[in-house]
């Protein structure tokens, strides 16, 4: 398992890791005007792993059909500095074409530079500068799903959801990050239950019940699609 150093600036101003580098702002050097978590290697770990796991599953499921089987796509709709699909693109075997979106433009340019630096493969990647929600919607109309989409927004994940939900073909792999552990741990139990339909308790397990509350709302709007 690829673990992600921790951050080294160099003399030409480049962040490097084990298997990638980033270019380093001169704003802050460890998260930069554009939002990066190092925090968030660990999620990026298990994202990596079960993206692999899956791409095997699917093409058994797809050769026992008779269907063909040349990789997974993969959107990542809030992709900031583009390290996560920098990640994906170099430790993750056929991937046929992964989309990197934010509604941001210093993001990325940010990424862009960060693919470039990377090497990445220009035909297997694109890079979108959209709301997450419209390009999602847009996607849509033009019959283009993805196998894995990946959000990874600040507090919520809710107002993506829906979209993402349709954007993805059946079957598909949902990677998704929920940070707003105020609201699922009962401190703001009025902003769990509008947002989420539940009312979480103050209890030693409310990491366990925020954890049921998110799969109850994610099962809940994918039964539509």
């Amino acid at each position: 398992l690829y673990i992600e150093e921790k951050l080294h600036v160099d003399e030409d101003n480049m962040i490097k890791t084990n298997k990638g580098k980033r270019m380093a702002s001169d704003i802050n050097e460890t998260r930069g005007a554009v939002f990066y978590n190092p925090v968030q290697e660990f999620n990026r770990d298990i994202s990596i792993l079960s993206i692999r796991e899956f791409e095997k599953i699917l093409k058994e499921e797809r050769t026992a059909k008779g269907k063909p089987h040349e990789g997974v796509s993969v959107l990542e709709a809030l992709a900031a500095t583009g390290l996560r699909s920098v990640r994906y693109m170099k430790e993750i075997d056929n991937i046929t074409n992964l989309c990197a979106n934010d509604f941001d433009p210093a993001a990325t340019e940010l990424m862009q530079k960060n693919f470039d630096h990377n090497d990445l493969d220009k035909s297997k990647y694109e890079i979108h500068t959209k709301d997450a929600n419209y390009l999602m919607q847009t996607m849509k109309s033009e019959n283009k799903y993805f196998d894995v989409i990946d959000l990874d927004p600040y507090g919520t994940a809710i107002p993506f959801l829906e979209s993402t939900l349709s954007n993805m073909t059946n079957g598909g792999l949902l990677c998704v990050t929920f940070t707003d552990m105020a609201v699922l741990c009962a401190r703001k139990p009025h902003v769990c239950f509008y947002k989420y339909g539940a009312s979480p308790l103050g209890k030693s397990y409310c990491h366990e019940m925020a954890l049921r509350i998110v799969l109850y709302m994610i099962n809940t709007m994918a039964n539509k699609y």
